[in-house]
């Protein structure tokens, strides 16, 4: 579903990414973990081309990008098959939670209103926020804002739903409810690749774990054999370091 080729990326001549390769399988749940600055947040971006890559080939589905022949329709093409959930949810502040969902229904996808308010609603009620469709995210918690996020992101119907750092911003209390809806949408249709420092979560719902540090993959395995069996000492220092 996602195959990501020999990806490099550098800011101001300070590579980021370095000669990063992977495969994820349809319906996988990847979690990427690592620490500040290990360029896991960059990868994501890269896959769907918020950030350009210097370098490398980015596939997914039938779509397959050339980073250093990018064209518009490139992008597009590639945005098309992904969803993204930021850090900081990057809703509209003008809109509602139903407009904000419905936007890329009626805008970029041409549906009718009627229709798209219908897929709306449906998709706050899958997120238990169906009761909020008319509120603006000044009127919404943290973890409001980020399902009604979630659910912008199902809305499209992607191949691919990139998370970064879903619940970083949150208060400690609201942590649970977006990891709840998170848990809820694995269907072995959709692939999710998460990055997060939520290692339990992690633990709990990823089939793979992939490690990062200084812009390279250090390990990529099972979950349970990445927090089981760790292979490598800097993986192993870096989980006893999160378990304090």
């Amino acid at each position: 579903m996602l195959t990501i080729s020999h990806l490099h990326k550098s800011f101001n001549n300070v590579a980021v990414l370095k000669d990063i390769s992977l495969e994820i399988e349809q319906g996988q749940v990847v979690a990427i973990i690592g620490p500040s600055g290990s360029g896991k947040s960059t990868l994501l971006r890269c896959i769907n081309l918020l950030e350009k890559p210097d370098s490398g080939i980015i596939q997914i589905a039938d779509t397959r990008i050339d980073a250093e022949k990018l064209t518009s329709k490139d992008e597009t093409a590639l945005r098309a098959h992904t969803g993204m959930v930021f850090q900081h949810y990057n809703l509209f502040k003008n809109k509602t939670a139903l407009e904000n969902i419905t936007e890329a229904l009626i805008i970029g996808k041409k549906m009718p209103v009627v229709e798209a308010r219908k897929v709306g609603m449906a998709l706050l009620e899958r997120v238990g926020l169906q009761h909020k469709a008319d509120s603006y995210p000044a009127m919404l918690s943290g973890g409001q804002q980020q399902r009604v996020a979630i659910a912008r992101a199902l809305a499209v119907k992607p191949k691919v739903i990139l998370f970064d750092e879903p619940t970083s911003a949150l208060d400690p209390e609201l942590v649970h409810e977006v990891l709840q809806v998170i848990r809820s949408i694995v269907d072995n249709q959709t692939t999710l690749v998460l990055v997060t420092h939520e290692m339990s979560f992690a633990r709990d719902v990823a089939n793979r774990v992939i490690f990062m540090a200084d812009g390279v993959i250090v390990e990529d395995n099972t979950a349970e054999a990445f927090f089981t069996q760790p292979q490598h000492e800097r993986t192993r220092k870096f989980l006893q370091t999160s378990a304090k």
